[in-house]
């Protein structure tokens, strides 16, 4: 029997797919959510364990930006650089890339 490049794309296909089944997706769980109220009461008490990620692009966030909040651009973020014993804020302009980010963090293992 021989082999061809169709066989083994098709193949590579059909593994791509059952990984993809596997991996879940990312925005069919609800992420956890800080209400505004909640955000400035840890602001204002200055919670030492709260870190605020503002995932706009550096315009938007030199224009304005929740105070204490740094500027990482989504494709840059690392979840290695971070305790899992704060808390993460993030919040972007368009929804999805907050619950992708959150996604990529629940998966390595902070809540």
């Amino acid at each position: 029997m021989k082999i061809t490049s169709n066989k083994i794309l098709a193949a590579i296909a059909l593994l791509l797919a059952l990984f993809s089944l596997l991996a879940g997706n990312p925005f069919s769980e609800k992420p956890s959510l800080i209400n505004p109220e909640q955000l400035a009461d840890s602001l204002i008490a200055r919670k030492q364990n709260l870190l605020i990620i503002d995932l706009r692009e550096k315009k938007d966030f030199d224009d304005y930006h929740i105070p204490s909040a740094i500027n990482i651009d989504p494709v840059q973020i690392n979840t290695n650089i971070f305790g899992k014993k704060k808390m993460i804020v993030f919040y972007s302009g368009r929804d999805n890339i907050s619950k992708t980010i959150h996604y990529k963090f629940k998966k390595a293992g902070f809540n």
